[in-house]
């Protein structure tokens, strides 16, 4: 086996492409693939530094083998890249779960993985560059982006003519980390589908040192990313959370237009307020332009304005960057 998936890794390595991943061996049973991505952007920050750095590059490894024609396991291991700089880890840990898959029963997952909230909550965090930024507070030991030590368990409901309903249950057991204890939390998102539209509802809630850390979120969106108009909005609350604050308001939008070339433009804002004194920590406007000049090389540059001023220096960002896929 091992002589074989050798053979096959060269050739497949060499015919990568940005739509899939490669498929290192197969043998009817058993198959491994090869996934991921490595970029490099030119940034430059209005009241910083202008240099070269990297964009979440990552590469990871998945494991699928089928039990019968409807049961199969699953394994994924996936490692954060940052190859530009010298200074810290070269990879750093992203994913690491095993599933149980069923098309007739749903999907179970244990490990570290996208938790179910994201399912909800990130339909606007989609662009290359300057997606969602306040998902991603303390969002592993939380479980409302990547959860970290989570059982998760998916469902999508077909229901022909009247769309689809898809649902997610979430559970991590208690934790104590460097920012706390947290105690066990749970998560759950409910969305629904039909004529190319899909609204949803998702909450995360839990204690942290006896405090409650609780997060809601209320989505829309239309079309798919990357075919033609895409539009996709998210609303949030939180206890404790965002921008630091007992109770804040986050939201943010997208709407993009990618044309059959592959060139997919979009423009997103993105906000977070204190809802007691309406003080924003958060508030940004981005524009991001990316074209694919092969299957697995894509192009792109934007800007971000930073709006907010709870601080005194403008963070406004420039960036053309290029991300290979294999």
């Amino acid at each position: 086996m091992k002589k074989t998936l050798l053979a096959a890794a060269i050739p497949a390595l060499m015919m990568a492409t940005s739509a899939s991943a490669v498929e290192l061996y197969n043998d009817g049973a058993n198959s491994v693939s090869l996934g991921g991505h490595a970029t490099v952007e030119l940034r430059d920050v209005k009241n910083g530094d202008t240099k070269v750095t990297d964009n979440s590059g990552r590469i990871n490894f998945a494991f699928n083998r089928a039990i019968n024609d409807d049961l199969s396991v699953e394994a994924k291991m996936e490692w954060s890249m940052d190859f530009v700089e010298q200074e810290g880890d070269l990879f750093g840990e992203r994913l690491g779960y095993i599933g149980l898959k069923s098309e007739k029963y749903g999907l179970v997952r244990a490990g570290q993985q996208w938790g179910v909230f994201i399912d909800v909550a990130g339909v606007a965090d989609m662009p290359i560059q300057f997606g969602n930024d306040y998902l991603y507070t303390d969002h592993t030991a939380l479980g409302i982006a990547r959860a970290e030590r989570a059982i998760t368990y998916r469902k999508g409901v077909d229901l022909g003519n009247a769309g689809k309903l898809n649902i997610g249950l979430q559970w991590q057991g208690d934790n104590e980390e460097a920012a706390g204890m947290y105690d066990a939390r749970t998560a759950f998102a409910i969305s629904y589908e039909l004529m190319g539209a899909t609204v949803g509802y998702a909450q995360s809630t839990g204690e942290v040192d006896g405090v409650d850390h609780d997060v809601d979120a209320i989505s829309l969106k239309y079309g798919s990313w990357g075919k033609g108009l895409y539009v996709a909005g998210n609303y949030s609350t939180s206890e404790n959370v965002f921008g630091g604050y007992a109770d804040a308001v986050a939201y943010d939008a997208v709407v993009s237009y990618a044309y059959s070339n592959g060139l997919n433009l979009s423009v997103n804002y993105e906000t977070v307020e204190d809802d007691n004194s309406s003080e924003v920590d958060l508030e940004t406007a981005a524009f991001i332009a990316a074209y694919p000049v092969a299957k697995n090389l894509t192009v792109y540059g934007g800007y971000e304005a930073d709006l907010e001023d709870k601080y005194s220096e403008d963070n406004s960002t420039a960036v053309i960057g290029a991300r290979v896929y294999f």
